[in-house]
């Protein structure tokens, strides 16, 4: 089977469903793979050849205010004229995909699939006009008019135009699946693919040792206004009051700098400078270490519209890293923790949160027993071998129609 695949990633992909399912799991089961990237670097049009794959990165160029939004998206879309003329007279590929928004690479897929006969397929692991909409909420004057704009126009394409023409449609969870039944998508077009854990974090957690810091706490992920942090760094407050030497590590970094500075802030006006350490953006390994020898691990997800539908990545690394974890009421969520044990699940809000970091921090025996059982529900339920295997039947039975 052939795949040609176009993604919102900039090269290289990090991101596990991209490259441990695609670039690992499915090449063993037959799946070649060949991309379209974006790229934050300067450079010319050009393709790379890794691993036996090729990766398409447009003309871009950076670091010139106002030109630079500009000219990534010349450079894309005269990048997605060029691999469509590929597309149609190059060799043949059984599955055209794309991702998220890569909205004007969906209508030249979609053209190529139907002049060579290949399947379109769509992969949505976010709703971003929806996501668009949200930030509108939060913005004022252009801003807010640009994302009320875009969102209402990319909502008309994406659930209107592009997913009633493919042939089939990844989506996150069961949650964004029923949602884009709403739109009118047929249930049996969608078929669900949880997020999972790499295979490479299993085999990091052999041969990496760490010793836990009493009284730490560590969040992983964005720092995005939409995600409302703000609510874990009023509840660490109120864990402080009762555990003055506790500590904070947030891990990540936000859609744009004033994210990180919201949060650093209110970390500054409620006292919190010495408690609560931004650690920036780390690479994976760097990031799994700092969890790694963490007493207790958080996954907060605003439970709003957009996050409801989402299957949190972060979770499953902490279980796997046999971290006790504290969520709040999510479906996914919800559903691991009561499934695993492996840790606490509360309503969202700062004392609830709170009251699962003190009771942790204080009964550390029963934190490392919740601790314990994560890694062998991630083995049974979150490994990409299994996802990849799920992805493929799906490939198969499209090809067999």
């Amino acid at each position: 089977m052939r795949l040609f695949y176009f993604v919102t990633d900039s090269y290289p992909a990090w991101r596990v469903d991209l490259a441990e399912l695609f670039s690992h799991e499915l090449k063993q089961f037959g799946l070649h793979t060949d991309w379209s990237m974006r790229r934050d670097d300067s450079g010319i049009w050009c393709a790379i050849e890794k691993n036996g794959e090729t990766i398409y990165l447009p003309f871009f160029l950076s670091g010139i205010p106002i030109v630079t939004p500009i000219a990534r998206r010349f450079g894309e879309f005269m990048s997605e004229i060029y691999l469509t003329g590929k597309l149609i007279f190059g060799p043949r590929y059984d599955f055209i995909q794309v991702r998220d928004d890569r909205y004007t690479a969906a209508f030249f897929a979609w053209l190529a699939a139907k002049i060579r006969g290949s399947k379109f397929i769509y992969w949505v692991s976010f709703p971003f006009p929806e996501n668009d909409l949200e930030k509108a909420k939060l913005s004022t004057g252009l801003r807010k008019a640009f994302f009320q704009l875009r969102g209402n126009l990319t909502m008309w394409w994406l659930y209107k135009i592009v997913l009633p023409r493919a042939d089939h449609v990844f989506v996150q969870t069961e949650r964004m699946k029923q949602n884009i039944m709403a739109y009118g998508l047929a249930k049996s077009k969608m078929t669900p693919v949880a997020m999972g854990v790499s295979m490479k974090l299993f085999e990091w957690k052999r041969t990496a040792k760490h010793e836990v810091e009493r009284g730490s706490v560590t969040y992983l992920g964005t720092f995005a206004r939409s995600r409302h942090l703000e609510t874990i760094i009023q509840a660490f407050a109120l864990v402080i009051l009762q555990l003055p030497s506790a500590k904070l590590y947030l891990v990540g970094r936000g859609d744009i700098p004033q994210d990180r500075q919201f949060l650093e802030e209110l970390v500054k006006q409620s006292g919190l400078s010495n408690n609560v350490i931004f650690t920036g953006f780390l690479p994976i390994d760097e990031a799994w270490a700092v969890a790694a020898k963490s007493e207790i691990c958080i996954s907060p997800i605003y439970p709003s519209f957009i996050h409801l539908q989402s299957s949190p990545t972060k979770l499953y690394e902490y279980m796997a890293l046999g971290r006790p974890v504290i969520g709040n009421d999510h479906p996914e969520q919800s559903n691991a923790l009561a499934s695993s044990g492996a840790g606490l699940c509360v309503p969202w809000n700062e004392q609830s949160f709170a009251n699962a970091m003190i009771y942790m921090l204080m009964h550390t025996d029963d934190a490392q027993k919740m601790g314990e059982k994560g890694p062998e529900w991630v083995e049974e339920n979150r490994r990409y071998d299994h996802i990849a295997a799920l992805v493929y039947r799906q490939y198969q039975v499209l090809l067999d129609k």
